[in-house]
């Protein structure tokens, strides 16, 4: 009785097993990832303890996908810091930040954008927020607005190699063929 418990158990844990997702060219894509967040000497995304003993760090970074634009992958992640109590006090409480963070194909942060807590997933090359119906950044698009101002709704700036400069927008030399 006690063994058939323990398999409907064990069973029933496989149900909840989040999406397993695309196969990834590089299966330690994660660690690579949190390895260029930490390195990226980006202030806010970068752990540390200031002189008080309190703590800013990385306490969960999610591999969400892979958008592919114009034959190089690139990877987005969703990253959450958080930061500390004081030693010895239990206010104020832990506070953080959550960034959508792309990287190219050697694991260079090319962009990170300040995003509202909550879950992220990537449904082919759009970005989705807690049950929100519509993606709040569709990674695949070429519009000139988005190549030009990114995608605000997560503070992201384009990061890709087409992106158009605020010269080339002002002066309208985006649209002017070569």
């Amino acid at each position: 009785m006690k063994s058939s418990i323990a398999v409907a158990l064990l069973l029933s844990l496989s149900v909840f097993a989040a999406d397993s997702g695309e196969a990834l060219a590089e299966p330690k894509t994660l660690v690579k990832v949190i390895s260029a967040i930490e390195s990226s000497g980006i202030d806010e995304l970068t752990s540390k303890k200031d002189e008080q003993g309190t703590s800013y760090h990385l306490r969960r970074a999610i591999l969400l996908g892979t958008v592919t634009r114009a034959g190089l992958t690139y990877t987005i992640a969703h990253a959450v810091f958080v930061r500390s109590s004081p030693p010895g006090r239990e206010t104020p409480p832990p506070r953080g930040h959550d960034f959508i963070v792309v990287l190219d194909a050697n694991c260079r942060i090319l962009a990170h954008g300040r995003t509202g807590f909550g879950e992220y997933r990537m449904r082919g090359d759009r970005l989705y927020f807690d049950g929100i119906p519509d993606p709040c950044a569709d990674f695949g698009t070429t519009s000139p607005g988005v190549r030009h101002g990114g995608y605000p709704e997560i503070g992201l700036p384009y990061p890709f190699p087409d992106r158009i400069s605020d010269a080339d927008w002002e002066s309208g030399a985006f649209q002017k063929k070569p």
